[in-house]
């Protein structure tokens, strides 16, 4: 057992040693596999600057009981990472290969808790590439965090907990979930809370030029939160919606948190399943689905008629919604990630098998680069002070036929 453990170790750490040598830019890498994560099995991760000159790195990973693993294993999570200043740069401003032991690990059940420290700069913005090893459970993940460190007031100057004092790696809560908000400083008196009760409209197919309207920034009802030794005390936010707490009314950043529906992100009844409908129906097919009072038997029927038998439905149900809580999962922005342009397309065409990113811009490529017949996306990313994922599709009439065809692979 400890040979093979040795093995491991040394595979992982060849593993490591190769993404050093890669010194490339990263907006010339193909990182497709950031959207094809294995939920819940990926870590999760939390940026938050400390200090003026450093930025802590929490994550939180899911590690199916290692069983018994030796207490006294040095190595039994390996972490590798490199501080850019973009997606652009091949300048490593920052580099370690860090081994964490077992026994000096947070460990709670089937979650563990690692932190290190980065160097950064206030004022400044970065990206961070990880490289994370699980040699316990023969498992390594790669993934990329953008980090704003322009100001003390984004959302990187906040941690959000839950009432056992625990980080929450989400910015979403439940009607009866009740938090703490930390702030960066010990700072005491009062956080201004905009609250936002507003409805967007879901994604439009990407052949369709839709006008985008500017957001409104005043906020549907304002209200305070003490806040004592930069700390809150415990809130419940029971209102539907999105809630941007600030510190200076001069300034948009803050911390959004928000309010979706109760179980976010999965979908588990009928009423959360009826509307993603609306990208694989014509209008008409859609509102009388709507019409039916008993949301589950029209979800039944639709699926039923579109496979030719329950048994068939039953897996076009399955793979169709696993893409809608996908979605979810990584787009959610403002609204439910299944409703962005980003979650349409992943939805319906699936996970690009390519996709090369630069700090404003994602594209993703089902085919292969430079080929006619590749289908191509370029997503733009929007400045916006509620969240960092908000992205908008470069729209196109040359994508009608291929949707459709698409669409019509759903319902095969």
């Amino acid at each position: 057992m400890q040979k093979k453990n040795v093995i491991i170790i040394c595979v992982f750490i060849l593993f490591f040693m190769t993404s050093c040598f890669n010194t490339g830019k990263i907006s010339h890498q193909n990182i497709s596999f950031i959207y094809q994560k294995n939920f819940p099995d990926s870590p999760e991760f939390c940026v938050f600057h400390n200090t003026d000159s450093t930025s802590a790195v929490f994550i939180n990973y899911h590690h199916h009981n290692p069983g018994f693993p030796d207490q006294n294993d040095s190595s039994a999570y390996l972490l590798n990472y490199k501080l850019y200043n973009s997606f652009g740069s091949k300048i490593v401003l920052d580099s370690s290969t860090i081994a964490f032991p077992f026994y000096n690990i947070n460990v709670d059940r089937n979650n563990i808790e690692l932190k290190f420290d980065i160097k950064t700069t206030l004022s400044e913005k970065y990206l961070l590439e990880i490289n994370f090893a699980d040699t316990l459970n023969n498992k390594k993940f790669r993934n990329f965090i953008s980090i704003n460190k322009k100001n003390k007031y984004n959302r990187r100057n906040y941690i959000l907990k839950n009432k056992a004092g625990e980080k929450l790696y989400k910015n979403h809560i439940a009607f009866d979930e009740k938090f703490r908000l930390k702030y960066r400083d010990t700072i005491s008196g009062k956080l201004i809370v905009n609250y936002y009760r507003r409805k967007f409209p879901i994604a439009l197919p990407p052949f369709i030029m839709d006008e985008k309207l500017n957001f409104v920034y005043s906020p549907d009802s304002v209200f305070n939160v003490e806040i004592n030794n930069g700390e809150t005390c415990l809130l419940n936010l029971k209102k539907s919606g999105f809630y941007h707490f600030i510190i200076d009314t001069l300034n948009r950043d803050g911390f959004s948190i928000f309010r979706f529906y109760d179980g976010f992100p999965l979908i588990k009844n009928a009423s959360q399943m009826i509307d993603p409908l609306r990208y694989i129906t014509e209008k008409k097919e859609f509102e009388k689905l709507i019409e039916y009072k008993d949301y589950k038997f029209a979800i039944e029927k639709f699926w039923t008629s579109v496979a030719g038998s329950e048994e068939r439905a039953t897996i076009l149900i399955k793979n169709y919604y696993r893409k809608v809580q996908e979605a979810n999962c990584m787009f959610s922005s403002y609204h439910e990630g299944w409703k962005t342009d980003r979650g349409l397309i992943h939805i319906i065409f699936g996970a690009p098998n390519i996709v090369y990113k630069e700090e404003n811009i994602e594209t993703w490529i089902y085919g292969e680069p430079n080929k006619p017949s590749s289908l191509v996306f370029d997503f733009i990313k929007v400045d916006n002070p509620f969240t960092d994922n908000d992205f908008r599709l470069i729209k196109s009439p040359s994508y009608k036929t291929r949707w459709y065809f698409a669409v019509e692979a759903w319902r095969r």
